[in-house]
Parts: C-alpha cells; structure tokens; sequence
C-alpha cells in the first residue's frame, strides 16, 4: 500500500501531535500540521496531498469549514472532519464542502486506519 500523504489541519497541539504519530505508525506521510484556517489552504496550495484531517473549530476569525471550501476552490484532495460536535454531519456549509465525512475527536486507531483505508484506492 502505498503510503497517503496527509495534513492535520488542528490548533491543539497535543491532539495534531498525537494524530501524526499514530499516522506515522500505520505507515501514513505526515506532510505538515497547519493551526489555522489560512495555514492549511497555503499547505494545501503547495503540497500534493491525498487526505486532509480537518478540525472545525480553529482559532482565528476562520474555522475548519471556510478552510475546506476555499480548497474546494483548487482541489478536490478528500476532507475528513475531526469534531466534537457529531450533530453537525448535515451542517449545510459542511455537506457544501463535499467532504468524506466527519469523525468525533479524538478518532480511534480503528477510525484513522478506515479513513486512510478509504483514501487509498485499490
């Protein structure tokens, strides 16, 4: 299997720390950890990537949501919401980002390895 190029899109540092090393344990390419909204386009712009993790809540006047939909301008890389708000999985702004779904924080092993298993195509 090839190995999914990932950014953590999450302004805490401990949850964005402990996503990439349980990526790099199950053979994922961490590409970078953006905090912000304006970081994660800018890393999304220059870096060929095959997955987002995307928290919505970010610090800053823009959340994970504005983030998804200026990449839906230049890209169609899949987007996985990391939340603690579960209920928001019909947000009409969050269906408008066409993402590949929204996953409760923090996310199991099992949950990152059926994300990363669905980004990968067989």
């Amino acid at each position: 299997m090839a190995r999914v190029k990932v950014l953590i899109v999450e302004d805490e540092s401990i949850i964005a720390w402990d996503l990439k090393k349980t990526l790099e344990r199950m053979d994922g390419e961490v590409v970078g950890i953006a905090p912000s909204a304006d970081a994660a386009v800018e890393k999304a712009r220059s870096d060929d990537l095959d997955l987002i993790l995307m928290d919505i809540t970010l610090r800053g006047d823009r959340t994970g949501v504005d983030a998804a939909m200026a990449i839906r301008g230049f890209s169609d890389v899949p987007i996985v919401y990391l939340t603690g708000n579960s209920h928001l999985i019909d947000d009409p702004e969050i269906v408008a980002t066409r993402s590949q779904g929204l996953v409760p924080k923090p996310p199991s092993e099992e949950q990152i390895r059926a994300i990363l298993n669905m980004t990968v195509a067989p």
